[in-house]
């Protein structure tokens, strides 16, 4: 992509304006020459052409709004605390908050 840009930097109405556009040339050009030129995924291609992407089912969103509840209450961090913090006798005595 131009400028190193790639998909997952693409915000979702730059998608689809990149699903549409792939849209026009379909009767052009194959739409798997098409989306490996553009860096898309064909199945996310075709999902959008069904009407199935952007779409998230109830279960998807409430378990999103679970993550970014718990994501809030740990500060925002995610991954493993750090190695464990040794006392001035080496012994270990926690984990680094």
């Amino acid at each position: 992509m131009p400028g190193g840009r790639t998909v997952e930097h693409f915000q979702s109405s730059d998608l689809r304006m990149l699903y549409d556009f792939i849209h026009s040339l379909a009767s052009e050009f194959s739409v798997e020459m098409l989306c490996a030129v553009l860096e898309v995924s064909r199945t996310a291609y075709y999902r959008y052409q069904r009407g199935a992407s952007y779409q998230l089912s109830a279960a998807k969103e409430e378990n999103k709004q679970l993550v970014e509840k718990v994501f809030g209450e740990h500060k925002r961090r995610y991954g493993n605390p750090g190695p464990p913090v040794r006392s001035d006798c080496g012994r270990v005595t926690g984990t680094r908050a």
